[in-house]
């Protein structure tokens, strides 16, 4: 599928309504292999109490019958080294999702802190992918029916994503590739050490909050402490966000400055697609003051507030 271009100020507006996963609802059943993306198995009696102490979010989800869990590991200064999605395989086995080029990097962070525990951290060479678009979930249903060697689960960030799929007996016959990078950027989600640069971001900067994957309830992890007081103090000032723009080819570097029609810097960029959608960690209230006049060199970006963002968020909110 290919994302209309609109050329015009109107039609920016209009793309500035209007969510991008609308458009990809309205489209063909999409099952994506996300080439960029790994699995390594957690395995052992003591796996989920080990992971309990290094992720964001509550492994009990998963004990109390979650198919897959969103989550973040951070390091000692609460920012974010790997975003990953935790899927339960079976008793005593759990899949962790991260991106392909934090692998290595994963599995000694781990690694490190396994001490003693009797468990076991392997590469699995497990396709994933993603699935979306119309009757997604009557499309995954049946393709997985039957077939015990696919994990299945819609994803557990935003319901607009789809679903995930883990192969763990050879690869499926995908479709078109980049749809889930534009949906994932017109969404303004954040994934993989590009757009999630280890040691760079918080969290809350990641929209891991409003993603259900930071619980703000259970014991202590690493990362923790700066986590809890952000929340507790309400200020999140910069978040990623969705840009939109004219396509085309030539495109700007990551990390390039975003300034306001004042010169001012409100963020910098952390993606974009040539087909006219990308995304960037935005200071969110002086973003959308000038929402329709951002720069990014001599390129005009624009944003808008994602759909799927809470309306606010109460402190005594009940837990996911």
């Amino acid at each position: 599928m290919r994302l209309p271009i609109l050329l015009n100020r109107s039609g920016f507006t209009q793309l500035l309504r209007k969510s991008f996963s609308t458009q990809f609802q309205s489209t063909p059943f999409i099952l994506e292999k996300l080439a960029h993306r790994c699995v390594i198995r957690v395995s052992g009696d003591e796996a989920l109490p080990f992971l309990q102490g290094l992720i964001t979010n509550d492994m009990r989800h998963l004990e109390e019958g979650a198919p897959s869990m969103y989550c973040m590991f951070l390091n000692t200064k609460g920012r974010v080294i790997f975003d990953s999605i935790i899927y339960q395989e079976n008793q005593g086995s759990l899949l962790v999702e991260c991106d392909t080029r934090a692998e290595v990097q994963l599995k000694k962070h781990l690694t490190v802190y396994k001490v003693r525990r009797k468990i076991v951290i392997e590469s699995c060479g497990f396709p994933v992918y993603g699935a979306f678009g119309d009757n997604a979930e009557e499309s995954v249903q049946k393709l997985t029916k039957g077939n015990e060697n696919l994990v299945a689960c819609r994803d557990p960030r935003v319901k607009e994503l789809g679903f995930r799929i883990i192969a763990r007996n050879g690869e499926l016959e995908s479709t078109e590739e980049q749809n889930y990078k534009r949906l994932r950027f017109s969404l303004g989600v954040g994934e993989g050490v590009e757009e999630l640069p280890s040691g760079n971001c918080f969290p809350m900067e990641a929209n891991c909050d409003y993603m259900h994957g930071v619980s703000f309830h259970k014991g202590c992890y690493i990362g923790q402490e700066l986590t809890a007081r952000t929340h507790h103090t309400g200020v999140v000032r910069k978040r990623l966000m969705p840009l939109f723009f004219e396509p085309r080819k030539s495109l700007p570097a990551l990390e390039s400055p975003i300034l306001d029609p004042q010169g001012k810097n409100v963020g910098k960029l952390r993606g974009l697609c040539e087909s006219g959608v990308g995304i960037a960690l935005l200071r969110v209230t002086e973003a959308l003051r000038s929402a329709d006049n951002l720069q990014i060199g001599d390129l005009n970006v624009k944003t808008h507030r994602p759909q799927w963002w809470p309306s606010e968020l109460s402190k005594d909110r009940p837990e996911f």
